[in-house]
């Protein structure tokens, strides 16, 4: 026999509720609503929802995680995280120049033809115009980035791998050769495209997505467990409470790849009028539904209310998740990328 609970429903969105209203009106979603385009109150990575009263009350002995969705609204490229892109070209005779030029992408979203746009000007833009033009070119059949050299009678290209950008940037800096690297899975890049070569392509697919998952952390949530969590990560936290993988269940997503197809046939075709376009997961903000075929329950103690819950969103690198560039926001015309959730919890009701 099934044991009495009630369901908790929260709402990333309500971290914007405050004990007063508007006009003298009581908190409610239209509250957080004017909130979250003021770009006031607390941002989506780190926050706590409650505070104004009871969210549940009764004898409550366990919480299960029972739904999650998520609105993944982390863009293609990041800034200071995976923007930064460095390519070596050499001259085949004497005196045997090498060029090195370190290009900036802009944040934002891209889908791969897009990418492979944006990379093409900015590195011919950079001092390797000076030597030989680019061409950067999107395979969708392969999923990567080819990279070729125009004058190929004279010059060849490389990536660098870590040992090189140490070097290059004069210190031991992991931020920048870890932004440079994160940059080099974007496109696909790896350590076989070290020897010079004057075509190279992506010897890896090409991975839009910054983070595979999003975890959720409360220490409120976890307080009473005897049971730690943990991961395989080496700075993993003990607070973890749902970790939504983004590739989703029901309708597929399309993970990899840049497909063009007609709305009555699913056999890729050329781009013409009423086509469907599938891009791969990070190309645009989307939405994923979790539902748990084994959900983490919870300890709860019997005799506390729960009254305000606090939560952090991280990546897979154990960053919180990325929100804005530049902070804080003072102005309406600093991006935001806020991704949001909505959690359904089953607090199930024990005898006092």
């Amino acid at each position: 026999m099934a044991e009495p609970n009630a369901i908790l429903a929260i709402n990333s969105l309500d971290r914007y509720n405050k004990n007063q209203g508007i006009n003298g009106q009581p908190a409610s979603f239209s509250t957080s609503l004017v909130n979250q385009y003021n770009k006031t109150g607390q941002p989506c990575n780190d926050f706590q929802v409650g505070g104004f009263g009871a969210l549940i009350y009764g004898y409550i002995k366990k919480i299960v995680v029972s739904q999650t969705q998520f609105e993944y609204n982390v863009p293609t490229v990041i800034p200071d995280r995976n923007d930064t892109l460095v390519i070596r070209v050499q001259e085949l005779n004497s005196p045997f120049t090498i060029a090195t030029a370190e290009i900036r992408l802009p944040f934002g979203y891209y889908t791969p033809s897009e990418l492979a746009g944006v990379l093409q000007i900015q590195l011919n833009n950079s001092i390797l115009d000076a030597i030989t033009p680019i061409i950067v070119e999107y395979r969708s059949d392969y999923n990567d980035f080819t990279f070729t050299v125009l004058d190929y009678q004279n010059y060849q290209m490389w990536f660098l791998n870590v040992p090189d950008l140490i070097e290059y940037y004069g210190t031991i800096n992991p931020t920048q050769y870890l932004t440079v690297l994160k940059c080099y899975r974007l496109v696909g890049i790896n350590i076989d495209n070290r020897p010079p070569a004057r075509t190279q392509s992506s010897k890896q697919s090409a991975q839009f997505l910054y983070t595979p998952y999003v975890d959720i952390f409360s220490t409120t949530l976890t307080k009473y467990q005897k049971v730690k969590d943990n991961t395989t990560s080496a700075s993993s936290d003990s607070t973890l409470v749902a970790r939504i993988f983004l590739s989703g269940e029901g309708t597929p997503q399309n993970s990899s790849g840049e497909i063009q197809t007609n709305i009555n046939d699913s056999a890729p075709i050329q781009p013409i009028a009423n086509t469907n376009y599938a891009y791969p997961l990070g190309s645009r903000p989307f939405l994923v539904v979790q539902d748990c075929n084994t959900p983490k329950v919870i300890r709860w103690n019997k005799d506390e209310t729960v009254y305000a819950l606090d939560f952090q969103l991280r990546d897979q690198y154990g960053d919180l998740l990325f929100t804005q560039y530049g902070t804080p926001v003072i102005s309406n015309t600093s991006p935001i990328y806020y991704s949001e959730f909505q959690m359904t919890l089953v607090c199930v009701e024990g005898e006092r």
